[in-house]
């Protein structure tokens, strides 16, 4: 998206922000700061429909933003991991997010009332798992010890009145939990991992030091899925990637309308991952817990990061501060 091709449907986006004309943004306000965030989800197909092969070409390709969040993680390819030996940690683990505003809906399968359907575009997404490239053997694939098992516990945004402080977190999630929060629900993840051969997501309101967070924590109570991963999972991964969540906003725009992608494209997507190393013998560190909120926050070559700005303030601006905000729009075209 160049500057020309985001100058017109910026100026409409701050008239209807500002004024209330037309309908361009795709949540609804719920409340001082949040809004109802109306998605499609997906692992199998594309948010829409489409095949895969067309939504990755669409997101590799073309992204509009990025984000990458690396922790060091156990090295899988080995059955032991002594705790003496730092648990055996290794750098090169990583979650990321790509981003990509006019994503087609030409070979979509969901049909719509609206006309020119082919036309239109969406807002979609990926997150992706990435394990070192050090464990990756000459085939492509990970170099696995069979004791080895993960699950990953993902929270859902769909139909959730999201609280917009995560959309300016750092990928440490610190922006809605403390620190002591965190480590606690890590804990509470790897306990139930741990003790359990099914992965089981934890439940924020058992977490002590969670519990008087109030609103700004309510997407941990949310929906969560979890996914459990055995080493045999772990061999079919290309190119050691896993992409575990596919997601894309319901309400189709023109090419090149950036309201829904400052909307959608800024969402933080809190994840935990949990590693498991079925050896059972004392002197080993049995499993690992890590915790991200994956955001896309760098724009790629060409174009601009999402740029949401906080429906806190509410409507009621001046006609004087319109005129400013429509002096600086018409400096831009």
């Amino acid at each position: 998206m160049d500057s020309a091709a985001r100058a017109t449907p910026r100026l409409l986006r701050y008239l209807t922000a500002l004024v209330g004309i037309g309908s361009i943004t795709v949540a609804t306000a719920a409340g001082a700061g949040e809004a109802t965030i109306e998605l499609y989800e997906s692992t199998r197909e594309g948010p829409w429909g489409e095949p895969l092969t067309q939504f990755h070409a669409a997101l590799d390709n073309h992204p509009n933003a990025t984000g990458d969040f690396p922790f060091g993680g156990p090295n899988i390819s080995s059955r032991y991991v002594r705790r003496q030996d730092g648990g055996g940690e290794i750098d090169g683990w990583s979650w990321s997010i790509a981003v990509a505003s006019d994503i087609s809906l030409e070979n979509s399968d969901k049909q719509t009332d609206l006309a020119n359907q082919s036309d239109l575009f969406y807002v979609g997404g990926i997150i992706t798992l990435n394990a070192p490239e050090s464990l990756l053997n000459s085939t492509g694939h990970l170099t696995v010890s069979d004791d080895w098992e993960m699950c990953t516990f993902r929270w859902l945004l769909n139909g959730f009145n999201y609280t917009d402080r995560l959309r300016s977190d750092d990928g440490t999630c610190t922006s809605v939990l403390t620190e002591q929060c965190i480590s606690y629900l890590k804990e509470a993840a790897y306990d139930n991992h741990h003790q359990g051969s099914v992965c089981s997501c934890p439940m924020l309101d058992d977490v002590g030091p969670c519990e008087d967070l109030g609103e700004r924590s309510a997407v941990l109570g949310h929906s969560c899925t979890a996914q459990r991963y055995n080493a045999s999972d772990f061999r079919e991964w290309e190119d050691g990637k896993l992409d575990v969540h596919l997601f894309g906003d319901k309400q189709p725009h023109d090419f090149g309308d950036t309201a829904n992608y400052d909307d959608i494209g800024s969402l933080a997507w809190p994840i935990i991952t949990t590693f498991k190393n079925r050896t059972g013998a004392e002197e080993f560190s049995n499993a690992r817990s890590f915790m991200s909120c994956v955001r896309a926050m760098d724009a790629v070559d060409g174009s601009d990061a999402p740029e949401f700005e906080s429906r806190a303030s509410g409507l009621g601006v001046t006609w004087a501060r319109i005129g400013i905000v429509l002096a600086l729009c018409i400096l831009t075209l």
